[in-house]
């Protein structure tokens, strides 16, 4: 599968991704996800993005593919373990985007269980990444 080819495929893969249409958001959603947790550096940034924007396209069960977004950065590659700053990298980035594109929206609401997502989450973060996040600006 594309998912473990190099970058040239799984570039492609999110760009199919981001460009799917609604009834096949799902689908879009788990091929984004999934690259989220395994892409190299070079595409998470972009892998980040996608899924925030398939995300915010989830009609229902926000909370659970929060959760699953979360959990796709939580077991990224043992790389991000020797090297924690690339981890708080990806958590702000996650987190900062997801802030934006809400704010965007002019939805200045939180799903509750998003917020316990958070909240469980909060400490895996680092302090940067928190006082970027979390503070009103």
């Amino acid at each position: 599968m594309a998912i473990a080819k190099d970058y040239t495929f799984q570039e492609t893969l999110l760009s199919a991704a981001n460009s799917a249409p609604r009834h096949q958001g799902e689908t879009a959603w788990e091929i984004a996800v999934t690259l989220l947790e395994k892409v190299g550096v070079e595409l998470v940034n972009r892998a980040t993005e996608i899924t925030v924007e398939l995300l915010l396209r989830c009609d229902n069960s926000a909370s659970w593919h929060f959760n699953r977004a979360l959990q796709a950065i939580k077991n990224r590659s043992p790389a991000s373990e020797h090297n924690p700053q690339e981890s708080y990298h990806i958590w702000g980035k996650f987190i900062g985007y997801y802030a934006e594109k809400r704010l965007k929206l002019r939805d200045r609401t939180i799903d509750i269980d998003i917020l316990a997502s958070l909240k469980e989450h909060y400490f895996l973060f680092g302090s940067q990444i928190r006082a970027t996040a979390f503070v009103p600006g």
